[in-house]
């Protein structure tokens, strides 16, 4: 049986793996004993490492990541999330992990953890500042299709011939459908539209991070160009398992952003550089569910102005 103290050690050894990947991401296996044997903690143990990577994976804080070493391809770890991959502030491991910091190991730790928090932070003094609202229309140039389970209460006549058509033709359908508001109004909500800046504005060097710190409406207007649906298969380890069917709006339906952005704290500092990020990165980005696939947009016309 496993006593109180193994148990606090065990989670100590998490703890001080997670945040040595958050530290020195992407990280190997070798690189994580290593560093931890230079701050004064022994992990020499490369299974348990392991295993303790496995439960961190599972637990969705790490994934794997790829790297190149000596011309080769081998297996690196990171954070899975935005949300986790800033190194977190010393206080806020004092606060949820007290046995941690009270361990031996765990005090050598925060200690040069302080050293460094304290040099980080006098680069980001100002934090992010100088919000201006961008309100932007977009036009689709391909399908934007919804990942909706919810049916709503009154489709479109060509939606509904559509569904029936191939419903007589494929078994196995699933089906999925266009976000909408209680009023039955197609709409898209901020987790949507944040996820869509992400994947835009990194080429830029924008932070997954920073997107935190912009401020999103609560609601994007919709003008759709006439509503269809969409088919493709459902492939599993090779093998078609049925029909995928998703509602979506036609080329030519356009979507209107509103947002608070920060010019003062990202690598975007000028409305002009923003404008540009959407020209240039709008047509190869998918807008919507399943955007490997499809709603790819271009820009039509952004504003900004000081808030």
């Amino acid at each position: 049986m496993t006593n109180d103290n193994e148990m606090t050690e065990d989670n100590n050894k998490r703890i001080l793996i997670a945040i040595l990947i958050q530290q020195y991401q992407p990280v190997t296996v070798d690189d994580i004993i290593k560093k931890s044997n230079e701050n004064g903690i022994e992990l020499d143990d490369k299974d348990e490492v392991q295993d303790i990577i496995e439960n961190l994976k599972r637990r969705d804080l790490v994934s794997v990541v790829y790297i190149t070493k000596n011309n080769k391809k081998i297996s690196a770890y990171g954070m899975s999330k935005p949300i986790f991959k800033k190194i977190p502030e010393t206080a806020m491991i004092k606060d949820i992990l007290p046995s941690f910091e009270k361990s031996k190991e765990g005090k050598k730790f925060l200690e040069e953890l302080e050293g460094q928090s304290s040099d980080t932070k006098k680069g980001r003094e100002l934090g992010y500042r100088d919000y201006q609202l961008v309100e932007i229309t977009l036009q689709n140039i391909a399908p934007i299709v919804g990942g909706s389970v919810n049916k709503p209460h009154k489709l479109s006549p060509e939606v509904q011939t559509k569904f029936k058509q191939i419903e007589t033709e494929h078994k196995d359908l699933e089906k999925a459908y266009l976000p909408r508001d209680s009023s039955g109004e197609i709409v898209f909500y901020p987790n949507h539209i944040r996820q869509y800046i992400i994947k835009l504005l990194r080429p830029m060097g924008l932070a997954d991070s920073a997107s935190g710190h912009i401020r999103f409406d609560n609601e994007t207007v919709v003008e759709p160009n006439g509503l269809g649906v969409e088919q493709w298969p459902v492939i599993i380890n090779g093998s078609g398992r049925g029909i995928k069917t998703a509602e979506s709006l036609l080329v030519g339906s356009k979507i209107k952003l509103r947002f608070l952005f920060p010019f003062i704290g990202t690598k975007i500092t000028s409305a002009a550089q923003l404008k540009k990020a959407f020209e240039t990165f709008a047509p190869f980005t998918g807008f919507g569910c399943y955007n490997t696939r499809y709603g790819r947009c271009k820009l039509l016309s952004m504003n900004v102005s000081k808030f």
